[in-house]
């Protein structure tokens, strides 16, 4: 498909800018204040999904084909991991298995709510301090 200007990405901060900067402080209704902000918020995060969610899906199936010794694509390998999960295959060593859910649930907050303090502290220092 050809790609025109502007892309998505930038249509998307288009349309996030004017909410935050035209739209948003003119408004006085505290309901409205509330749903521009959920909405800025969800043009936040599918900004960042285009931006990064095809790498980070590329990565966790690379984890779960690794992690299963089996090829596929994401869902099937996930569905293929709920499986071994069930049948108790992760009881006795479950190390790889938390170090792929680590890493697939950084990428997801990645995308949801990069500023969350616990995941920042986490970036800095490489552990949990907290738990």
């Amino acid at each position: 498909m050809p790609t025109n200007r502007p892309d998505s990405s930038e249509l998307i901060a288009s349309v996030r800018e004017m909410l935050e900067t035209q739209f948003l402080p003119n408004l006085d209704d505290k309901n409205l204040i509330y749903q521009s902000r959920v909405a800025i918020n969800i043009l936040n995060i599918v900004g960042r999904e285009l931006a990064n969610g095809s790498a980070m899906t590329g990565a966790e199936q690379q984890r779960l084909a690794a992690l299963l010794d089996q090829a596929g694509d994401a869902d099937s390998l996930n569905a293929a991991l709920i499986a071994r999960i069930r049948a108790g295959d992760y009881d006795q060593g479950p190390e790889a298995l938390m170090a792929h859910f680590l890493a697939t649930t950084l990428d997801k907050i990645a995308i949801d709510n990069p500023g969350y303090s616990t995941y920042r502290e986490y970036q800095q220092s490489g552990q949990f301090n907290n738990y």
